[in-house]
């Protein structure tokens, strides 16, 4: 019987081929679902700085530093921006903080810093993960 024949062993082969693609595809899902809950991790962290901060917008960003050490976050890029919020419905939500006011209020916390990859860290470019949020003293 000639090799190009002969049909002992498929099974293997094709199983091979398929735990191959699997755990790949296992892999991505790993990865995905960590980034997925890094983010909300740094979203919680986020918006408990600027809750924090807005208590005193003087001290926002020695605040917000504080809160996201505690929480296990450095070397990311934190900014701060103090200003003033106004809750009035007619302007869009982008369009109610107004940065450097007169009339300080409220502070807007941005943390920004590349996420964790376990399986795909060698082949995979960086992915970055931001997070904000405003928060205001009513």
């Amino acid at each position: 019987m000639s090799f190009w024949r002969n049909q002992s062993g498929n099974i293997a082969i094709l199983f091979a081929v398929g735990f191959a693609v699997s755990a790949m595809v296992a892999a991505v899902a790993v990865d995905g679902a960590a980034l997925y809950h890094e983010r909300r991790s740094i979203q919680n962290a986020v918006d408990l700085a600027a809750i924090s901060a807005a208590a005193d917008p003087g001290n926002a960003r020695a605040i917000a530093t504080a809160v996201l050490a505690d929480a296990g976050l450095t070397g990311g890029v934190l900014t701060t921006t103090v200003g003033n919020y106004t809750p009035d419905p007619a302007k869009a939500p982008v369009a109610r903080f107004v940065a450097g006011s007169a009339s300080v209020n409220a502070v807007t916390v941005q943390f920004e810093r590349p996420g964790t990859l376990h399986f795909a860290r060698n082949w995979a470019p960086e992915m970055l993960i931001s997070a904000s949020a405003t928060a205001t003293v009513t």
